[in-house]
This record gives structure tokens, sequence and C-alpha cells, in this order.
């Protein structure tokens, strides 16, 4: 009795990885909209940080949220300039971020 033959299976594997990675794109978790944040969850991240910044005063909790929240959110300009400050700003750009942030309603 000869056994089952190699083609067959490495093309019954080969279709079940396909399958899979089927799912994984559909549901989201694999591909280009995996990463994609919306905009409540970008609000939640930056209310963490602004929490962060007014109990330390450093601006080491924004560095860790994608630069595409703060697109969504509409705060790019105060955004970028609080992670990567100038030292000619006549203004804190992270306080103004959280008070931009605070006035923009969860939806």
């Amino acid at each position: 009795m000869k056994g089952v033959s190699t083609e067959v299976i490495i093309f019954s594997l080969l279709a079940i990885a396909i399958v899979v990675l089927a799912i994984f794109f559909l549901s989201g978790r694999l591909g280009p909209g995996s990463t994609q944040l919306t905009k409540e969850e970008c609000r939640n991240k930056v209310l963490s940080a602004c929490s962060s910044y007014r109990i330390t005063g450093t601006n080491n909790a924004f560095k860790n949220i994608p630069t595409t929240c703060a697109d969504i959110l509409g705060i790019s300009n105060n955004f970028r300039n609080c992670i990567s400050p100038s030292g000619t700003l006549q203004y804190d750009p992270c306080k103004v971020v959280c008070d931009e942030i605070e006035g923009i309603r969860s939806e």
C-alpha cells in the first residue's frame, strides 16, 4: 500500500496557509489596516500621555504615539512640536495638545 503522495501533502498545506492568511487579512489583523488606530483609540492614547505629562513634566509619553494619530485628531503641528520641541517656541506645545484633545468630544 502506497501512502499519500508528497505533492498532495504540499498542496493541502499550501491551501490551508492561504485560507488562514485570508482570514487574517479579512479580520484586519494583518495587512495595511492592522496598524490603523481609530479616532477614539488615538484620543485615549493622547489623553493618557497628557496625564503622564502633567505628572512628570516630560514629553516621553507622547513619543510612543504614532504621528498618524495626530493626523486623525487634527492636532499634527502642535503634536510634532511637542515630541521634538524647538527652542524658539513661545508656548508649550504639549500643553496645547492636551488642551486641544480635551476639547475633542468622544464619538
